[in-house]
């Protein structure tokens, strides 16, 4: 599976859920909360939720805020026959 293909399938996935998707943030620092994480920005905002993925590339700005407490696992490839489920509507990812 290719990076790009892996990207389309899990960002499809969140829209299709209800994610709000935004580009072009900075992230300045990792909170864990009683309720989950929350990841604080250059621009002031902050976003919340039940957990963070960090996949932001080999120079992650998410990995060193998250890993502090060595608690951060690599979870490797996954299977991508396994991530995919067929739509409805007929379109293919």
């Amino acid at each position: 599976m290719t990076r790009s293909l892996l990207y389309a399938l899990l960002r499809n996935e969140a829209v299709e859920r209800g994610a709000r998707i935004e580009y072009g943030k900075r992230l300045q620092a990792v909170e864990e909360t009683p309720d989950g994480v929350t990841a604080r920005f250059d621009d002031g905002t902050a976003a919340a939720g039940h957990l963070m993925v960090g996949a932001d590339g080999l120079r992650s700005a998410v990995r060193p805020q998250s890993c502090r407490a060595g608690r951060c696992r690599t979870q490797g490839l996954a299977d991508g026959a396994r991530l995919r489920r067929p739509h409805t509507d007929g379109r293919d990812y």
